[in-house]
C-alpha cells in the first residue's frame, strides 16, 4: 500500500489547506483512493471546510472549529458528521 501523502499549503488572506492523499480500507473490498482537504480562512473564522473525495463522489462540510476542538476528546456531533 503507498504511503499516505500530506501537504499543507498557505495563501494571502491567512488561509490554510491541508491536502491529504490516502487510501479508504473496507472490509472484503479493494482500497478505494480517497483525497482530504482541510480548509480554514480568516474570511470565515469560525469554520474549517473539509472536502472527501474519492473516484466519481465528492462531499463537502463546514464544521465549526469548536466541535473539531471538541472532537479530538470525546464523541461530538450527530447527523451526517460525527468527529
Amino acid at each position: 500500500m503507498p504511503k499516505p501523502v500530506t501537504l499543507t499549503e498557505v495563501h494571502p488572506h491567512r488561509t490554510t489547506t491541508l491536502r491529504h492523499h490516502t487510501q479508504l480500507v473496507r472490509e472484503g473490498q479493494p482500497p478505494v483512493p480517497l483525497d482530504l482537504e482541510l480548509r480554514y480562512t480568516s474570511l470565515d473564522p469560525f469554520a474549517v471546510h473539509i472536502g472527501l473525495h474519492t473516484d466519481g463522489a465528492s462531499i463537502h462540510w463546514a464544521l465549526s472549529r469548536e466541535s473539531l476542538l471538541l472532537g479530538l476528546r470525546r464523541y461530538e456531533g450527530i447527523g451526517d458528521v460525527a468527529v
